[in-house]
């Protein structure tokens, strides 16, 4: 048996891969534990969708099999994770940046501690937790690196986060403030870093540590090549497993997107939580776009979902939230903003897509869905209700809907969280025990 520690921030994006690489690890009859936040605070229904995720954690872990191993609570956490609420593109991205790191030493001794007290064999830690780099290294247990996707990384040597600079033109005065800001991000996260390991008695060597793979031991990335079109030769050990979510659980399919009437009609997802809060505008235009096509939709809203109601119909039902890995199985086409942990779920799914996207990765995850022949991108300014329904007829085009479909079957043969499941432990075995970027 192999004792694990997973280690991530408490949100679905950060945590999702993980828990089903975790699933399958207990299945396997292994120990595994996640480290993370849980977050104190009462009324989960009254704070933000982040907030929310963490609070309810626990319970989602103790489902899966999981321990949770808790991270101290920091008030500049909860800080962060409140000013997400309202900041867009290269703000939310710097606010993210202080997010990731806030607690980063008392974390890494939480991670330490625990690694030792469950008598850990191997810390896997999502690469946005840097405390987990350091805390393995503190319990000298090997470190694996598990990454969401290729995008951190440039497809040449250009900016750290080179996709937040999309839609600008390339050297273009916009386009280098832009890339001058993401060099300060990606410095200020390696300083932060490297004097928290010097402050629990650890020494990083070199930095970038947003530009290249941070395990020498093992780094796993939640992606493939077919879907990371002209994505540059990652150095270091690498693993590509394609996309890891947790199969849905079995009261998934009682909820009632699950259960609509069968209309005999295309049916439709649309995940319009974020696009509802940011750009009201458009997703009227989605809804209206919706109501005027033959096909049945199931909107997902957020905290919009009471804004929308009035587009409810017979062929139009809205809730605030749907269990979306269940959905994906029923739906023939998917409208989203574009978002990573979407896009790659859809892609899995094998399922078209249109993307709205308004910034950065999101406009990167759009144009990779065009190149791929699986879907459609919109642009936010300009979209109209018109432009909508045209996208939505090229997206449920059986042409689309074959490639979306060979694509998953190409995506299948990775092996997804099976596949890491066993490089983990592969990788704990005393023959792979490689020493990571830190030292005593």
């Amino acid at each position: 048996m192999t004792n694990v520690l997973l280690a991530a921030h408490p949100t679905v994006g950060h945590t999702q891969a993980l828990r089903a690489i975790g699933r399958h690890l207990v299945a396997d009859g292994h120990s595994v534990a996640l480290a993370t936040v849980s977050s104190p605070l009462p009324g989960a229904s009254l704070w933000p969708a982040p907030v929310q995720v963490s609070i309810g954690l626990a319970q989602q872990l103790a489902q899966d099999g999981i321990q949770l191993a808790p991270l101290d609570f920091s008030p500049r956490m909860l800080w962060y994770a409140l000013q997400l609420q309202r900041r867009y593109g290269m703000g939310e991205l710097s606010t993210l940046m202080q997010l990731y790191t806030a607690g980063i030493e008392r974390h890494a001794m939480n991670i330490a501690i625990h690694a030792v007290h469950l008598s850990v064999d191997i810390v896997v830690g999502d690469y946005l937790m840097p405390a987990a780099m350091i805390g393995s290294q503190i319990a000298h247990v090997p470190y694996v690196a598990l990454y969401h996707a290729a995008l951190p990384f440039p497809q040449s040597d250009e900016s750290p986060l080179s996709y937040m600079l999309a839609g600008l033109p390339r050297e273009s005065a916009a386009w280098r403030r832009q890339a001058q800001r993401l060099q300060e991000m990606s410095d200020h996260f390696d300083r932060t870093v490297r004097s928290a390991s010097r402050n629990v008695g650890m020494r990083m060597e070199g930095g970038g540590l947003l530009l290249h793979p941070i395990s020498d031991t093992l780094n796993i990335y939640t992606t493939a090549p077919e879907i990371e079109p002209g994505m540059a030769e990652m150095r270091g050990p690498v693993q590509m497993v394609g996309p890891c979510f947790p199969d849905p659980a079995q009261a998934d399919y009682a909820h009632p997107a699950l259960n609509l009437p069968q209309l005999g009609l295309p049916k439709v997802y649309a995940a319009l939580g974020s696009l509802a809060q940011h750009a009201p505008q458009a997703a009227a235009q989605i809804m209206q776009a919706l109501a005027q096509l033959e096909v049945q939709a199931v909107v997902s809203a957020g905290g919009s979902s009471a804004a929308l109601q009035r587009w409810q119909s017979d062929r139009v039902a809205i809730f605030p939230h749907v269990p979306q890995a269940a959905l994906m199985q029923q739906v023939d086409a998917v409208i989203c903003t574009g978002g990573n942990s979407t896009v790659q779920e859809t892609l899995a799914a094998g399922r078209p897509m249109m993307v709205i996207p308004s910034s950065g990765a999101q406009v990167v995850n759009g144009q990779r869905v065009e190149q791929l022949g699986v879907g459609v991108a919109c642009e936010l300014p300009g979209l109209s209700v018109e432009r909508v329904g045209q996208a939505m007829r090229s997206v449920l085009s059986a042409e689309q809907a074959a490639q979306a479909r060979a694509l998953r079957a190409r995506l299948a043969r990775y092996g997804g969280p099976r596949a890491a499941a066993d490089a983990i432990v592969a990788a704990s075995q005393p023959w792979a025990n490689a020493v990571g970027s830190f030292a005593p």
